[in-house]
């Protein structure tokens, strides 16, 4: 796994308690890597320094975008999301190097951030789809799934509550797909 893999990590596990959360974080970073994905691909012949510089003002526009947007129609979402959507910059410390790339590593993560934040949800408060209205209105307030006679078990509703639930994630897929060796 790469180091800068690692940090991106960050607003993966901080700010997938919800599933709107997470739903939310996967908006604002499919999009920001596609578009960063694009961009690489059409500044290849820039110089390193330059290519960084402007995929840097590029992104920073897209958060401030993203952010703007979350403020005018989501304002809830966007205080619950704190920090962690500007965090979406660490990945411009190796960013995509075409528009597949983008789309890929940014369809990974949205996954990942969906699944963790049903999981993380569903074991840590025994609800689905709570807090729904943050993004979707009020109309949505009601759309919260409760789990029958499971209350949860908080620990999954913290940081450490995702490492650890990261963890069995991996070790499942790790069993499950064939992954090549790696030589030490």
């Amino acid at each position: 796994m790469r180091p800068v893999t690692l940090v991106a990590l960050a607003p993966l596990l901080g700010a997938t308690d919800l599933l709107i959360k997470a739903l939310g974080l996967s908006l604002v970073a499919l999009p920001l890597l596609a578009l960063l994905g694009v961009l690489a691909t059409l500044l290849q012949r820039l110089d390193a320094k330059l290519r960084t510089l402007v995929l840097l003002m590029a992104a920073c526009a897209v958060l401030s975008l993203a952010d703007l947007l979350f403020q005018a129609w989501a304002l809830e979402l966007r205080d619950a999301l704190g920090i962690f959507l500007p965090l979406l910059l660490v990945v411009l410390l190796q960013p995509p190097l075409t528009m597949r790339d983008g789309l890929r590593q940014g369809g990974l993560f949205a996954a990942l951030a969906l699944l963790l934040g049903a999981l993380r949800e569903c074991l840590g408060s025994g609800t689905l789809l709570g807090h729904a209205e943050w993004l979707f209105g009020p109309a949505a307030g009601n759309w919260t799934l409760q789990l029958e006679g499971f209350t949860g078990l908080h620990v999954f509703g913290f940081a450490p509550g995702a490492f650890i639930l990261l963890g069995v994630l991996w070790a499942l897929a790790r069993c499950v797909l064939p992954f090549p060796d790696s030589k030490a």
